[in-house]
């Protein structure tokens, strides 16, 4: 696809995945087996930014438990200094959080 054209695509893969500007994590970071390093190494080129939209994080350390849905799936969730780890350990940096302390 020629430079000058922007679009939007969705991947349910990461191996399907183009290289791209902007990765939107919603809601599924949660169910990744990998962490998001890992996660942000699979893909062809690093993005410029990440959204972390819908990530469930407790106030303290990050632990893994279970949800039912259609069927029951390991669901991790996020302790905030394990976030802010990974996003430094990225290079990126906080442009906004919905955060409350």
């Amino acid at each position: 696809m020629p430079p000058e054209v922007h679009s939007l695509r969705f991947y349910e893969h990461v191996e399907e995945t183009e290289a791209c500007d902007a990765l939107l994590c919603s809601g599924s970071l949660q169910y990744v087996d990998w962490s998001i390093e890992e996660l942000i190494g699979r893909l062809p080129r690093k993005p410029y930014m990440i959204f972390l939209n819908k990530v469930p994080v407790s106030a303290s350390e990050g632990f893994f438990t279970l949800e039912t849905f259609v069927k029951t799936l390991p669901c991790r969730i996020f302790g905030p200094d394990e976030l802010e780890a990974a996003r430094q350990h990225l290079g990126y940096k906080l442009a906004a959080s919905l955060a409350h302390h």
